[in-house]
């Protein structure tokens, strides 16, 4: 998926786990995600396509580099986007144009309410995700062991 002129999203395979595993060892990204870095084998058991069609999983490229994972999941009740951008790559907005990209493409195909859930305290990922569009609905929940904001995607 073409996001614009720089950025795109193309499905992860098998292939990308050293790299996104890799990216995770970085307590930018993994403080965020969970709050552990992953092993090889915990991204290729869920970050790599394996729970599709219920997740999909997509690396955030920038020209022809790799710079992020980001994935949209839905079950029974729910549907949401989890993001991260790998370290190095932080700080240029990557993550709010892909968020946003994918999050009106779903939301044109009636993914609703379409929701993040930032850990209460990130506020890097709160402003991150405002840009893309979330605002918070001032509920909160738990991810992880750790309290989080839920944010709802606004619309195109």
């Amino acid at each position: 998926m073409r996001v614009d002129d720089t950025l795109s999203l193309r499905p992860a395979t098998d292939a990308d786990a050293e790299l996104i595993s890799g990216w995770t060892q970085a307590p930018e990204v993994h403080e965020g995600w969970g709050g552990t870095p992953l092993s090889v084998a915990e991204v290729l058991a869920k970050y790599t396509g394996r729970r599709a069609p219920r997740v999909a999983s997509y690396l955030v490229v920038e020209g022809a580099e790799p710079v992020g994972y980001l994935q949209a999941w839905q079950d029974e009740s729910a549907c949401g986007l989890d993001l991260f951008i790998a370290a190095p790559a932080q700080g240029r907005g990557i993550g709010p144009r892909v968020a946003r990209a994918l999050a009106v493409a779903l939301d044109a195909l009636g993914w609703r309410p379409l929701t993040v859930d930032p850990a209460v305290g990130n506020e890097r990922a709160v402003r991150a995700w405002q840009a893309a569009g979330f605002v918070m609905t001032g509920q909160q929940g738990v991810d992880h062991g750790r309290p989080t904001h839920l944010m709802v995607f606004g619309g195109g």
